[in-house]
């Protein structure tokens, strides 16, 4: 209670982000909704924002598997499903080793950014787990595991008619499934008609027999980024120190506009951009990717509108319309790439998610940061509450892009070297991630990734100690 107090007061979101459903619904507090508040904390810290609502599908391909499993037990919907106690939950965060096995190497003597680079590599290729025996999935062969998250798993398979090229095959988890299955033909027959230079192209889609069941799954080009595995503009971000030049940004925000630009022309919405669906090559090049949430986007009653139901938004990118009403449209998309461009300039996310009680997004406009004042123009029509205020299109946004002077654009101050530490604030903009006052006091406490999980395995404990 004192820490969520301490959050309420430093102007972090509600505390109803740390509510059990059943709690949100009206019910009555138990152990077991404790339980999951307490996994909504573990999962915010394992990401490094504890500003961040969480997504029954999110992204656990950095996360370890048997700590994903302890947050994904703890916040389960069913009360009954969960975690039951505490105990339970301190004693499963004391058996969890971490992905590393051997003591975290010294790291204050290199850069914060070289530091970051080497951890997000190395959760990388952990990820890539090679499967005890080969087996196929439809017409595919399955080589090894290459990411995880809330969706299912995605594996790097051959098919045997084309032998010189890799693909991405995405495998749905059993919940997933029954709903997919159901819309495969209808819902997703739509992705196939996207083939674009910038888009990760969907070469089908169908149920295999399992197993033990049927799976569904998802075919899409893969795309070797410059580590030789996959890679996305999270991983970039992090390796350039946390933000990127002007003209960088500018030509990475071409490539990814023009592939969204062919897309909405289709009256089809992406619905959850976010770096790491942007997928890069070995020349960086950044490609679109994940539309599996995407729909085609209809025409609603009233003339001009277009709207469609969104399962699965990020909502640290997600527009207010999406977080709120579950519906989106090609200018949520817009909403989501005015938060991307701003992470990309000044390796930060807005400080508010807009409300009906509070329309206002607060962010630092990049000028602020060193960046060309032409983007924070562009920006103006893309992070606003009312989506009739942002570019209809990415078309639109394109051409802002396009016409950018960038001629006055000065290089960003280099990260510093040497043996000066830099401070949790310095570590969060490299890291691109704002922390709030609470996260600021547990990372003081430590600078190895490893004992920050401690750090917060121990706060976990003695707020579930508290609770008993």
């Amino acid at each position: 209670d004192e820490l969520l107090q301490m959050q309420e007061q430093e102007g972090a979101p509600s505390a109803s982000i740390y509510s059990a459903p059943e709690v949100a619904a009206g019910g009555t507090h138990t152990p077991q909704s404790d339980i999951f508040s307490l996994g909504v904390l573990l999962y915010q810290m394992t990401l490094g924002d504890i500003d961040l609502p969480i997504s029954e599908d999110w992204d656990q391909s950095d996360t370890d598997p048997a700590l994903a499993q302890i947050i994904q037990s703890a916040t389960h919907s069913d009360p009954k499903r969960r975690i039951q106690t505490s105990s339970e939950l301190a004693k499963a965060l004391r058996e969890f080793t971490g992905p590393a096995k051997q003591e975290a190497p010294e790291t204050k003597d290199r850069p914060i950014a070289e530091q970051e680079s080497e951890e997000e590599k190395t959760l990388a290729y952990e990820a890539e787990d090679t499967p005890q025996e080969e087996y196929t999935i439809g017409d595919y062969t399955v080589l090894r595991k290459i990411g995880e998250g809330g969706f299912g798993a995605v594996y790097l398979g051959k098919n045997p008619l084309t032998p010189d090229r890799h693909f991405a095959i995405k495998v749905f988890t059993p919940s997933e499934k029954d709903s997919l299955t159901s819309t495969l033909s209808d819902e997703l027959q739509h992705v196939l008609d996207l083939v674009h230079e910038y888009i990760v192209q969907v070469r089908g889609f169908g149920v295999a027999k399992g197993k033990k069941i049927d799976e569904s799954y998802l075919v899409m080009d893969y795309i070797e980024g410059p580590n030789g595995s996959s890679y996305n503009l999270k991983n970039y971000i992090v390796e350039k120190g946390g933000r990127l030049e002007d003209k960088e940004v500018r030509r990475i925000f071409l490539q990814i506009l023009s592939a969204l630009c062919s897309v909405h022309r289709k009256r089809i919405a992406h619905l959850d951009i976010k770096p790491q669906n942007i997928l890069m090559d070995k020349e960086y090049n950044a490609y679109v990717s994940d539309f599996g949430i995407s729909q085609a986007v209809h025409t609603a009653t009233m003339p001009g509108s277009t709207i469609a139901m969104v399962k699965g938004a990020t909502p640290a990118y997600a527009a207010f319309e999406q977080i709120a009403y579950g519906q989106g449209s090609r200018r949520s998309d817009i909403f989501s790439l005015g938060v991307l461009l701003l992470e990309c300039l000044t390796g930060r996310r807005p400080e508010t998610i807009p409300s009906s009680t509070n329309p206002r997004v607060e962010y630092a406009p990049p000028s602020s940061f060193g960046c060309n004042p032409g983007w924070d123009e562009i920006l103006k029509h893309c992070i606003v509450y009312d989506p009739d205020e942002r570019f209809e299109t990415a078309c639109e946004m394109l051409e802002q892009v396009q016409t950018l002077d960038l001629s006055q654009s000065k290089p960003l101050p280099a990260l510093a070297t040497g043996k000066a530490t830099a401070t949790p604030d310095e570590k969060s903009l490299a890291a691109g991630t704002i922390l709030s006052p609470v996260t600021r006091t547990l990372a003081r406490t430590t600078q190895s990734p490893i004992g920050k999980i401690v750090v917060g395995i121990g706060a976990l404990c003695a707020f579930a100690f508290a609770m008993s």
